[in-house]
């Protein structure tokens, strides 16, 4: 356990700073304060019942530094001094307080900035092994668990400081007395040990519940209407309530350890107070002002170290949290994504898909095999073919959220392994299969921040814009709040065209140099359909599209098509010219869907 609490404050110290360092430094001067202030009690008692003998007889070292000290002779100059020494102990707790407030909000702060800079930076693949209630459990949940060990952890720094700090004044009083105490104490604190060890296991399976109760959760909540429209709801639900009962068991076993400190902290503090009186006046035979000091400091003592153990306790709780924190750091900085140095510059060329061929990781079974694809600079091209065939994957390898296995991804001729991928991903629009709509308002889900469509009238005049050319501003401006309307958790107050041609909306607004749709129509009514045809060939010759289309007759006007087949590229050509190809498959398609 001290292993796991050192590492623990060397985490604290690499992500807040030396400044915790300061921090560290008040507690001894806390704890000595407090500490001095019991002391002056050996004086102020001399004075009181007049056993100046006491003082002088050398029976104790604190009598003697005492002597030797310009103390005040006065009682009432006694009581000021304790008084003071208790105010300076008063205001060095409330440093403590406010310096240990701001390093625990700066700890959360920074914990959930550094974990989604790791994410950001991660592999796609790899951040694809995880599901959504592990990445929310983590951020939310594990890490709130986490910076609470923070509090925890200075608490413990306080009590430790504390504990020397009395046991020292209470060896100058009587080191036999000292030694004794903190014998009793540490036999204490090893009983508990075990205890400790317990409740860290208990506390590992909890951080794991919460993260698998999160994933079944979150499938409940976005699959709701589904489940309940089949009457499935059961299922998922005892999937929920499962992870629920297995978070109770651990639960209620750290509660059960912590009950068991709890109601044992009183009786052995009692029962050491009694036993340390009884040796103090029977064995030792020392004078009564002394034992009473004495046993103010034992008094002291033995709460610290039940308060100890119980926040080493907490911190055992905890402690699984702490783990599944560092793991999430630890994976994401394990899988970096690939990012070169060089960036696109002007565009003026095009992309080339040369030889390229790719399988997810962990399969046998190539999704792409030897495919060549050119799209030059403000052309239009098509990817066509059945299911399964390799078009999104193509689609998802131009962003560079996927990288070829073999042969080359080429973006104005340079190596894709080369490019800065932040810098290319910046020009491109992309409207995938995958809805994506928020929670918030029209203006929001199309400039990302409502902000600027408030306040600055240029983006007000780009949201328009955007809306317009995705057909999206009549049912806009027929909304309650028309901009300003609240869409819902996932769109869910506009049906699917409209969810739709809000997604691209979005992408237009971004006035992108290459435009990615990837089925960007299936959701849409033949009008809806049309009119969004019509504004994509508007934009013909003006930017670089790549369209995914389902249906062919949206793709007519396209400069050229390729037709995929299990991850093969076997026909390709300008439309009219496919079609014209006897016994072509896309001559075959095309006839399928006229039926």
């Amino acid at each position: 356990m001290l292993k796991s609490f050192l590492n623990l404050l060397k985490v604290y110290k690499n992500t807040l700073g030396p400044g915790i360092l300061l921090l560290a430094a008040l507690m001894p001067f806390a704890a000595l304060s407090e500490s001095l202030g019991i002391a002056l009690f050996l004086p102020l008692l001399d004075k009181l019942i007049g056993s100046e003998e006491a003082v002088s007889d050398g029976s104790s070292t604190m009598a003697k530094i005492f002597e030797k000290l310009p103390l005040p002779d006065s009682i009432p100059s006694l009581l000021v001094l304790i008084g003071l020494a208790f105010i300076l102990k008063g205001l060095l707790k409330f440093s403590i307080h406010v310096l240990g407030g701001h390093f625990e909000t700066n700890l959360g702060y920074l914990l959930r900035m550094n974990i989604l800079n790791g994410w950001s930076k991660m592999d796609n693949s790899a951040f694809n092994k995880r599901n959504t209630g592990h990445y929310v459990s983590v951020f939310e949940a594990q890490i709130t668990r986490f910076v609470h060990t923070f509090i925890v952890s200075t608490k413990i720094l306080a009590q430790v400081a504390t504990l020397i700090a009395f046991v020292l004044c209470a060896a100058l009083i009587d080191w036999r007395f000292a030694a004794l105490a903190v014998s009793l104490g540490g036999g204490v604190m090893l009983l508990m040990n075990t205890l400790n060890t317990s409740i860290h296991k208990s506390s590992r399976k909890f951080a794991s519940g919460q993260m698998i109760m999160s994933k079944h959760l979150i499938h409940l909540l976005q699959s709701l209407k589904y489940l309940m429209a089949t009457n499935q709801t059961g299922v998922i639900s005892r999937l929920v309530m499962e992870s629920c009962q297995k978070l109770r068991t651990s639960a209620f076993r750290i509660y059960v350890a912590k009950g068991f400190t709890e109601s044992i902290r009183e009786p052995i503090s009692v029962f050491l107070v009694l036993g340390l009186i009884g040796i103090q006046v029977i064995v030792f035979r020392q004078p009564f002002e002394q034992t009473l000091v004495s046993l103010l400091l034992l008094d002291r003592v033995t709460k610290t170290l039940l308060v100890l153990q119980s926040s080493i306790q907490t911190l055992a709780e905890l402690a699984g949290s702490v783990e599944a924190v560092q793991n999430e750091i630890k994976y994401a900085k394990n899988h970096p994504e690939i990012r070169g140095e060089l960036t696109v510059g002007t565009f003026t060329d095009g992309i080339e898909f040369k030889n390229v061929s790719f399988a997810y990781q962990g399969s046998k079974d190539y999704v792409l095999k030897n495919v060549n694809i050119s799209i030059k600079k403000n052309t239009t091209v098509a990817l066509v073919g059945q299911s399964g065939a390799g078009k999104s994957t193509v689609a998802v390898m131009l962003p560079l959220l996927l990288r070829a296995g073999s042969g080359k991804l080429l973006i104005d001729g340079k190596d894709s392994t080369d490019l800065d991928p932040l810098e290319w991903r910046s020009r491109l629009g992309y409207v995938s299969q995958e809805l994506v709509v928020f929670d918030d308002t029209i203006a929001s889900n199309i400039c990302l921040d409502s902000r600027g469509f408030k306040n600055d009238p240029s983006v007000r005049e780009r949201v328009f814009l955007a809306a317009k050319q995705a057909i999206a501003e009549e049912f806009i401006d027929e909304l309650p709040d028309g901009y300003d309307t609240i869409v819902g958790d996932r769109g869910l107050r506009l049906s699917g065209g409209q969810k739709q041609r809000l997604f691209i909306a979005r992408e237009l607004f971004r006035t992108p140099t290459v435009l990615i749709l990837d089925e960007a129509t299936s959701a849409l009514d033949g009008e809806s359909e049309r009119a969004i045809q019509s504004s994509i060939e508007a934009l013909h010759g003006k930017i670089t599209v790549l369209v995914i289309a389902h249906r062919l007759a949206t793709i007519k006007n396209v400069d050229h098509v390729y037709v995929m087949e299990h991850g093969k590229v076997i026909e390709e050509g300008p439309y009219d010219e496919l079609v014209s190809r006897p016994n072509s498959k896309f001559e075959q398609m095309i006839k399928l869907q006229t039926l």
